[in-house]
């Protein structure tokens, strides 16, 4: 019997017949004495209280045992957001929404680990409200269905178009005259930096002005939003010493870093480790050596 919320009994099965349709339960006999219904095709309203009454004889008292049947429904996502593109300082929503019995709870987190925008490693919330998007809220997010049948997880990705980060690889550097220098600035933007919106200038004083180099300039992209620009003085002279800025343009602005070049006494390795550039200086060493000697052996 299935018990109705108003307390009362409606009986859906004994021993030997179904009470109503057929297809709804199912009564067997497992062993002597042991019945089992089966719900043929059960459903969230099948929910509820259930009394199985054992009566040996007719005007014994019936023995009663009540049991709670929860019908449980996976979730089942209604709509998730894959992408959403917002210009920096801008707003947008990730919306996440799913079915299932009981509610499923949605959560969101970045699949990164990092912490959401606004704060928090994880919020429980069908829509995800991104203010002021940063460079760095870009990546992927996940939203996660939960209820007490199981978990589903989405992914959705945040594409914040913005205009170039440009960072040194080293700020200040020092370099012997007639040996190798190089300077690199690495840039971040969306949409990506081009080669011909990049330009080197240099100028003797601290500031931005100054005019473009003629020292060779390599570009390397290395995925869809950041890049390398490198410039390489092959051998420095008195002139070279002074300020560079390595300027990188989009449709969004720009961005820039500035560089100072000065003057050592000693030879200085390049940013691969190895001292590259003039060896006048070594062979004028060696020859006056050599003239040394000769000297030294016409006197003798």
């Amino acid at each position: 019997m299935r018990l109705r919320e108003d307390g009362t009994k409606y009986l859906i099965a004994t021993d030997n017949r179904n009470s109503g349709d057929e297809t709804f339960y199912e009564v067997k006999e497992e062993g002597v004495g042991t019945y089992v219904v089966t719900f043929k095709s059960i459903n969230r309203f099948d929910e509820g209280t259930y009394l199985c009454e054992v009566q040996q004889s007719v005007g014994d008292s019936a023995v009663t045992k009540s049991v709670y049947v929860r019908v449980l429904q996976p979730p089942i996502f209604t709509h998730v957001d894959s992408k959403v593109s917002v210009k920096q300082n801008s707003d947008t929503q990730l919306t996440c929404t799913a079915t299932g019995y009981p509610t499923p709870v949605v959560t969101w987190q970045r699949e990164d680990a990092n912490i959401l925008p606004g704060g928090s490693i994880q919020r429980v919330s069908s829509v995800l409200t991104i203010s002021n998007a940063q460079p760095e809220y870009r990546g992927m997010y996940a939203c996660t269905a939960s209820n007490l049948a199981s978990s589903i997880t989405r992914k959705a990705e945040v594409e914040v178009i913005f205009s170039p980060v440009v960072k040194p690889l080293i700020k200040e550097r020092r370099q012997m005259i007639g040996y190798q220098i190089t300077f690199k600035c690495q840039i971040e933007a969306d949409p990506i930096v081009k080669e011909e919106n990049i330009i080197w200038t240099f100028s003797d004083r601290n500031d931005v002005g100054g005019f473009e180099v003629n020292h060779p300039v390599t570009f390397l992209e290395r995925n869809t939003i950041e890049a390398t620009s490198k410039m390489v003085i092959k051998r420095v002279s008195k002139s070279d010493f002074g300020y560079y800025t390595c300027t990188a343009t989009n449709n969004e602005g720009f961005g820039l870093t500035q560089f100072l070049l000065e003057e050592s006494d000693t030879p200085q390795p390049d940013l691969t480790g190895v001292i590259a550039g003039s060896t006048t200086k070594v062979v004028s060493v060696a020859v006056l050596v050599l003239c040394l000697l000769v000297g030294q052996q016409m006197r003798t």
